[in-house]
């Protein structure tokens, strides 16, 4: 709750209380995946780092196989931002090992193919994260529509308008960037 504040204030006190629980459970993971957050919302790159790299090298309890998941998403996303995108790929394989329904997961691989120029991987792994996400979700939605579009598949991009449409119909830009180009291309 303390690092949702976002204060200087609130994250140094989540810190301290997170560093005190680790003197006493030094590898509790919990407290490695929240001090992680913590300090990569701090800005603190190294740090976040090192303290996924301790949780990650530590052995697999199955009872915190979510925080591993969620060490390996806050991994590849500092690989993301340093532009290193084969690391952020291994440490998406990795979460989806533990947890191949993980959205997340699917659409930062989805986000690190369509920077490729590569539509047709990136429209794959946003279907999969838009599936996992029940199709509830707009911006996943979006970004797969778009790939498809790009990737050629103007008919598939088409269905997919529709169905965020029918729950989000005033969707920003998602008629005039998508739909409104997918229909041009089907027309005779």
């Amino acid at each position: 709750m303390l690092v949702g504040h976002r204060s200087k204030a609130s994250l140094e006190e989540a810190v301290a209380r997170l560093l005190a629980l680790l003197e006493s459970y030094p590898d509790y993971p919990p407290a490695l995946q929240a001090l992680a957050t913590t300090y990569q919302v701090q800005k603190q790159g190294a740090k976040a780092k090192a303290m996924l790299k301790r949780l990650t090298d530590s052995t697999l309890d199955s009872e915190w196989t979510d925080e591993w998941v969620k060490a390996h998403l806050l991994l590849a996303d500092i690989h993301i931002d340093a532009g290193k995108h084969e690391a952020a790929v291994g440490a998406l394989e990795t979460a989806l090992q533990l947890d191949a329904s993980c959205a997340r997961a699917h659409e930062y691989l989805g986000a690190i193919a369509e920077k490729r120029g590569h539509y047709a991987e990136a429209g794959a792994a946003y279907e999969k994260a838009w599936r996992f996400e029940n199709e509830a979700s707009a911006p996943v939605g979006y970004k797969l529509a778009f790939n498809l579009l790009k990737a050629g598949e103007p008919v598939r991009a088409i269905e997919v308008c529709g169905k965020i449409l029918k729950q989000f119909p005033d969707y920003p830009k998602l008629r005039s960037e998508v739909l409104d180009k997918a229909r041009a291309l089907v027309r005779p």
